[in-house]
């Protein structure tokens, strides 16, 4: 109401909205900007959001409001050991502390994960639970080849382990992340989602609207929005294992860093190359038929792609050229892809992403 203009304060008031990268879409930001200039309240506004989300959505209507910006630098390894030291006291768990500093002293992965706080507490929670893990599983977090993609597969095995020894959930690994990916596909683009799912699994990985449909709950966002990306991503990267229909609705919508990074992360964790060649030929062979007519495909997903909006076949097309390039696949058949693409593509703009 005070935002609104539809009610005043004689006191000054300040007003704390975080989140704002995660819960507010375009129109809602314009919204938002408009109240400001109704407003006639003794207001003082904090907006809590990423670095990078900020100066994605500056404007300068939005910059007449904004008086200051703080920048929150990254933790460093003091900060990270403050915080494992006050959370193994709050716990009761004074080893918890020797782990952790066991395992980052010349751990540059390790040190590299500290830098954000979230990404912390998924370490120490997996250091804290790791004998919920196969061994094998728990030696690769303090590896030198620890991914954002390992970390958080990590987290969702000892997660998913924890939940069934309190018997709160008891459907199988494949059918929650199955319902996972669904409910971050929709989520990630600011929508809300109905669950029906009660398995905790699921649901307590999730913040749930105050306002349900009928008797169905609405999840807003995940507990955060990296799991929300995880989640998304994973279910992009079985999508191309797979290829045809599954890999073409994956790819055919614009995917900002934080997914592709889990996706090329994803890549890295597999070591058998034929595997690695099959995942990169699903790839180069949905393209090539966008431009060869090749009958690599299988006719239904050939009839898919001939029916794809052309901005939504545009964004299939880009987000391949930026996959095959930058996955760890292998190089041989990178080059002459490239080649051939080039050769064939008609349209300017991937062409240019192709010269790249």
């Amino acid at each position: 109401c005070l935002l609104r203009g539809e009610k005043e304060t004689r006191t000054h008031k300040t007003i704390l909205l975080d989140g704002m990268d995660e819960s507010y879409t375009d129109a809602m930001m314009e919204d938002l900007i408009q109240a400001l200039g109704r407003s006639r309240s003794q207001l003082s506004i904090w907006f809590g959001w990423r670095t990078e989300h900020y100066y994605q959505k500056e404007t300068e209507r939005l910059s007449r409001w904004i008086d200051n910006v703080l920048a929150l630098p990254p933790w460093d390894i003091d900060t990270a050991e403050e915080y494992v030291r006050i959370y193994a006291k709050k716990t009761d768990q004074q080893m918890l502390q020797k782990k952790f500093h066991a395992q980052v002293q010349g751990n540059d992965t390790l040190l590299g994960f500290i830098a954000s706080p979230f990404q912390l507490t998924l370490l120490v929670y997996l250091l804290e639970d790791g004998t919920l893990l196969p061994d094998a599983f728990t030696q690769s977090l303090v590896a030198a080849d620890l991914t954002i993609y390992k970390l958080y597969e990590a987290f969702f095995r000892c997660w998913l382990k924890k939940e069934r020894l309190r018997k709160t959930s008891n459907l199988p690994e494949t059918e929650i992340r199955q319902i996972l990916w669904a409910i971050a596909r929709k989520i990630y683009y600011g929508q809300l989602c109905p669950v029906d799912c009660t398995d905790s699994a699921v649901t307590d990985l999730l913040i749930f609207s105050p306002f349900p449909q009928g008797e169905q709950r609405l999840a807003d966002r995940f507990y955060h929005r990296s799991l929300c990306a995880f989640f998304y991503a994973d279910s992009i990267f079985a999508a191309i294992q797979q290829g045809g229909i599954p890999l073409v609705e994956a790819l055919n919508q614009p995917l900002k860093n934080d997914i592709t990074d889990f996706v090329r992360s994803a890549s890295s964790t597999i070591s058998s190359v034929s595997e690695l060649e099959r995942l990169q030929k699903n790839l180069m062979d949905t393209y090539l038929y966008t431009i060869t007519r090749s009958m690599a495909l299988d006719l239904q997903t050939r009839r898919w792609i001939d029916r794809l909006p052309k901005e939504k076949l545009f964004c299939l097309k880009n987000e391949i050229i930026y996959l095959v390039t930058r996955l760890a696949t292998p190089d041989s058949a990178v080059s002459s892809f490239v080649e051939a693409a080039y050769q064939h593509e008609t349209d300017p703009y991937l062409k240019l992403d192709l010269a790249y």
